[in-house]
């Protein structure tokens, strides 16, 4: 992009305003850095002062770039680059994304912080359909009381009852609120937790997408407990993910094919050397060739239908590092199965 020196300052004027860390360095010829020309206000944020003072940042130019720059020579998450030549002068301009550069910990955080929010907006139109049935029953009884004056019936059996109706419904929407409240809280430390405890407190979350669905889920957990430490809302968010995909591999297989008895199959199995969470569905199954491929990062066989990509990818990373576990595919189609192994140490 070739600018003059009038453009150069609305241009600059144009990236102060971006919530992107953005950064102008100077080339010599042969793509070699010469300084770090200037840098929004949100880059001034990101790094700092010593960062930016050193080797008038020559670091940072080789952190983003490495030594040198040849068109097209970075290929790093998050960071994108602009060529810009004013007169004979050759500019980088280097856009960042908020996360790029990350250490592993803030980027397990954003990731799951990420599936959080693409859980949650898959969930909202369900939750409206979830408590629409005991807001129409609450709306009704307030008639059947109106009802009840005009034709002299209020007894105190039958306000009694009006109100053990209602107090029911507004505990049922107090404590959907209240399991998407916990959901959505970031966990603070590892903990105890009961495996089967965890896939119920999972499928409740996700009950009104299932049940909106005509998907029947049926959970085998034996009687013995088993327990796991680790993060809770991180193991919540490992069994939504299977769920939806579950979800999603039966919607796309009844489109294709037609009305069928949609099923979902949660059992735990227990040995000597830990503890099995079988997953099994009878949709469309995985694609051939896919089989490693669903565990990559922003790789989705669903993108067309708004799949993130990243669900399978940190189900894996969060078993590994958080619980010492594993996923893998069993079986993967007709039915599909999805295997998760506990260790017996965690």
């Amino acid at each position: 992009m070739a600018l003059g020196s009038k453009e150069l300052s609305l241009y600059q004027s144009l990236l102060e305003l971006s919530r992107e860390p953005i950064l102008l360095f100077s080339l010599q010829k042969g793509g070699r850095f010469r300084s770090l020309w200037w840098l929004n206000g949100a880059a001034r944020e990101r790094f700092r002062e010593s960062e930016i003072s050193k080797r008038h940042g020559a670091d940072l130019f080789e952190r983003l770039v490495g030594k040198r720059y040849e068109k097209g020579s970075t290929s790093k998450e998050g960071v994108r680059i602009e060529e810009i030549l004013l007169g004979s002068e050759h500019y980088l301009a280097i856009f960042l994304a908020p996360w790029a550069l990350e250490g592993e910990e803030e980027e397990h955080r954003r990731l799951l912080e990420q599936n959080k929010m693409a859980k949650m907006g898959e969930m909202i139109g369900a939750i409206a359909h979830q408590w629409r049935q005991p807001l129409s029953s609450i709306k009704l009884l307030a008639q059947d009381l109106l009802e009840a004056y005009r034709f002299n019936e209020l007894t105190l059996e039958y306000l009694t009852g009006i109100k053990s109706d209602v107090s029911r419904h507004v505990d049922y929407l107090a404590e959907t609120i209240e399991d998407f409240r916990n959901f959505y809280k970031a966990d603070r430390e590892k903990k105890p937790l009961e495996l089967g405890r965890t896939i119920k407190e999972a499928i409740k979350i996700a009950e009104a997408q299932i049940q909106l669905s005509l998907i029947k889920v049926n959970l085998e957990i034996p009687s013995e407990e088993v327990w796991v430490m680790g993060y809770l809302n991180e193991l919540k968010q490992v069994f939504l993910s299977l769920l939806s995909n579950s979800r999603d591999a039966l919607l796309a297989k009844a489109r294709q094919e037609g009305a069928f008895e949609m099923e979902i199959k949660i059992s735990l199995e227990i040995d000597s050397t830990g503890t099995r969470v079988i997953f099994w569905d009878n949709g469309e199954g995985v694609k051939e060739g896919d089989e490693e491929r669903i565990f990559e990062r922003f790789y989705s066989s669903r993108s067309e239908q708004g799949g993130t990509g990243i669900g399978l990818y940190l189900a894996r990373k969060i078993l590994q590092k958080s619980f010492g576990a594993s996923i893998s595919l069993a079986h993967s189609r007709q039915p599909t199965i999805f295997e998760l192994f506990f260790p017996l140490r965690s």
